[in-house]
C-alpha cells in the first residue's frame, strides 16, 4: 500500500507522482469503454509514450493496456454479481468485447474462473496480474486471537479510479500521530471494512490504536475492532517497490492463501500493522489480519 511509504519515504516527492497517476487513472475510467491507447493516454500527462509506459508499469506492475483490459474484466465481473438477470453477451458487449467466447477466455486468464463459475459461486474474484511481483514473496502464515480495540485515525472511501489518494490519508494522520492515549510502540494500523471485491472499493481508516477508556482524540474518529480470531499473515520486505510487493501479498492471500484455508471469512473489518521506523528491506516487514469463524 502506498499509505506506508509515505510516512518514512520522500511525501512531497510520492504525492507529486500520486496525482499524476491518479489523473491518468480517472481519466482511463472515464473513458474505459472508448478506444484507448498508450499515445492517447500518455498525452493527458504531457509525456512521450515510451516514457510514459515505462513509469506506469513501475507504479502499476503492468502495461498501461493490460491495465486497461483488466479495468474492463473487473467492471464486468462486478456487473455480473450485481446484475444476475444480465446475459453474458450483454455484459461482453457492452465491456468491449466482439464476442461471448472471447470474453469468457479473457475472464478465465484474468481471474482464474469462467464468468458463468464465477457468477454461480459469488465469492472474491482475484484478477491474476503481476506475476513478477511474487518471486521474491515471503509470507509467514499464522492462527491468533485478538482482543477488542479501537483505532483512532482518518478515513475514506477508496475504489481503483482513486486508490492514489490513500497516501494523501496517511499523510494527513501523519500530524496527528502523537495523540493522548495512542497503545503500542509507534506502530500504525491500517483498517478496511465494507470491502466489494468485485468492485475493489472499501472503506479504509489511516490510524493507530487507542486506550479502550481514552477519550477521542480532535480530529480523529474511532473505529471498533471487536475481539475474534485472525489468520495472520506476516510479510517479510525485501528492498524493491513497496507498492508491488504489497499488491502481490494482498493477491496471495485473498486469491490463494485464503481459499486454499477452507475457512470461512467473516463479513468484518480487517487490518494492517505497520510497524514503527518502517523501512523496506533488512527486517522491515507488514502483518495483514483477516477475520475468520
Amino acid at each position: 500500500m502506498l499509505q506506508v511509504r509515505t510516512e518514512t519515504y520522500g511525501i512531497d516527492d510520492e504525492l507529486q507522482a500520486a496525482a499524476l497517476a491518479r489523473r491518468v487513472l480517472d481519466y482511463i475510467e472515464a473513458h474505459l469503454f472508448e478506444p484507448l491507447s498508450v499515445a492517447r493516454i500518455a498525452s493527458e500527462c504531457g509525456l512521450s509514450a515510451f516514457h510514459f509506459s515505462r513509469q506506469f508499469h513501475r507504479r502499476q506492475g503492468e502495461s498501461v493496456m493490460s491495465y486497461v483490459r483488466g479495468r474492463r474484466l473487473e467492471t464486468a465481473a462486478a456487473r455480473l454479481a450485481s446484475e444476475p438477470e444480465t446475459t453474458l453477451a450483454t455484459v461482453a458487449q457492452d465491456c468491449g468485447f466482439e464476442s461471448q467466447a472471447g470474453f469468457t477466455r479473457a475472464f478465465k486468464r484474468a481471474f482464474g474462473s469462467a464468468p458463468g463459475k464465477f457468477r454461480r459461486a459469488g465469492e472474491p474474484c482475484i484478477r491474476k496480474r503481476r506475476k513478477n511481483m511474487s518471486a521474491t514473496l515471503v509470507l509467514h502464515e499464522s492462527l491468533e486471537h485478538v482482543d477488542s480495540c479501537r483505532v483512532a485515525g482518518l478515513s475514506g472511501r477508496f475504489d481503483p479510479s482513486n486508490y492514489t489518494s490513500i497516501a494523501r490519508l496517511w499523510k494527513a494522520f501523519a500530524t496527528h500521530r502523537g495523540f493522548e492515549g495512542r497503545l503500542g510502540n509507534g506502530e500504525t494500523c491500517g483498517v478496511f471494512r465494507e470491502r466489494n471485491f468485485s468492485s475493489g472499493s472499501f472503506e479504509h481508516l489511516a490510524g493507530a490504536r487507542l486506550g479502550l477508556d481514552a477519550p477521542t482524540p480532535a480530529g480523529l474518529e474511532i473505529w471498533t475492532i471487536p475481539a475474534r480470531t485472525y489468520l495472520v499473515f506476516k510479510q517479510l520486505l525485501d528492498d524493491s517497490e513497496l507498492h508491488l510487493q504489497t499488491m502481490a501479498a494482498q493477491a496471495e492471500i485473498w486469491g490463494v492463501r485464503l481459499p486454499r484455508s477452507g475457512r470461512r471469512i467473516l463479513q468484518a473489518p480487517d487490518f494492517q500493522i505497520y510497524p514503527a521506523n518502517f523501512r523496506l528491506g533488512n527486517g522491515g516487514w507488514i502483518e495483514y489480519y483477516v477475520p475468520i469463524e
